[in-house]
């Protein structure tokens, strides 16, 4: 059954956390809803431009990441959302969370960035020489995706280290 959102952007993630969905998308636009029915859309104070490529909640926060911009921001409601330093200052593919840890995919690069509270980032380095895409929690371990092929499986965060593709994080 299609929900009427009232809006014409494109959107690309969504989430649920705190008693709300929250869908993100280009422009730095969001639509929230406490009934998943009826839905407020609105741009993101200073994520105009800013094109969401994930979000996640956990923790007691949702957590989003963008190309433009380079922005982390997080909201303990999915609504007022605070921007947050993303230490490489580069776009960002996918966030997920796994044992305590909030972990981001760097674009076109072998780092990624971790978190405990979503708030102070750390670089790390998964070594893979393919783009990973986007990363989920699997069965105690991260799974992460990417170009060429590469499937890579992590232990638990916030150990990643190099494999090649399609084989295991040690």
């Amino acid at each position: 059954t299609s929900v009427p959102t009232g809006t014409t952007q494109d959107l690309f993630r969504c989430a649920y956390g705190a008693g709300t969905y929250v869908i993100v998308g280009a422009g730095g636009f969001e639509l929230y809803s406490t009934n998943g029915t009826t839905w407020t859309g609105q741009i993101v104070a200073g994520g105009g431009g800013v094109t969401a490529n994930d979000i996640v909640f956990a923790n007691g926060k949702f957590v989003w990441v963008s190309d433009a911009g380079a922005t982390i921001r997080t909201s303990s409601d999915g609504i007022t959302w605070t921007a947050q330093t993303n230490p490489l200052n580069t776009a960002l593919n996918s966030v997920t969370f796994a044992n305590g840890r909030f972990v981001a995919l760097i674009r076109g690069n072998t780092l990624y960035l971790t978190s405990s509270d979503g708030i102070a980032w750390t670089i790390a380095q998964h070594g893979c020489a393919n783009t990973l895409n986007d990363l989920v929690p699997f069965a105690g371990t991260i799974l992460a995706v990417g170009n060429s092929g590469s499937i890579l499986a992590a232990p638990p965060v916030p150990v990643i280290a190099s494999q090649p593709s399609t084989q295991n994080f040690a």
